[in-house]
């Protein structure tokens, strides 16, 4: 009889102590997602018919948080067949890249420093 009610006491504590742990593990999961695709972009594929304001916008990345929502308010076609295509980041290219290609400041001194020093192994002294 002990164990019936210990079981029927113990069983409810355990599924809710066990459910919490599940949704934070889920939750955890979905931040680390939304941390990954911050700088996500998105730019706008359209068909050769479409309106003139998406295509003033040919070519252009946007931030996927900042995308125009589609149809643009300054659409004029019947029926906006417009699509998103999705990237992992917003820049065209490595070009687009603004980190230092050579390094740090300070590594670009140390190796121009390395680069200038032109004497060899031995000075004129005996004793160099």
């Amino acid at each position: 009889m002990k164990i019936v009610i210990f079981l029927v006491i113990a069983a409810p504590i355990l599924w809710f102590l066990l459910s919490m742990n599940r949704s934070k593990k889920q939750t955890d999961k979905h931040k680390n997602k939304r941390e990954i695709c911050k700088y996500a972009g998105a730019s706008i594929n359209f068909q050769p018919d479409a309106c003139d304001a998406v295509k003033k916008l040919e070519g252009k990345r946007f931030l996927a948080k900042e995308a125009p929502t589609l149809p643009l308010q300054e659409c004029n076609a019947e029926e906006c067949h417009c699509r998103y295509d999705h990237f992992k980041d917003r820049r065209n290219s490595p070009e687009e890249d603004r980190r230092n290609k050579h390094g740090t400041a300070q590594n670009i001194i140390q190796n121009a420093n390395q680069l200038s020093e032109r004497r060899g192994s031995r000075g004129r002294r005996s004793t160099d």
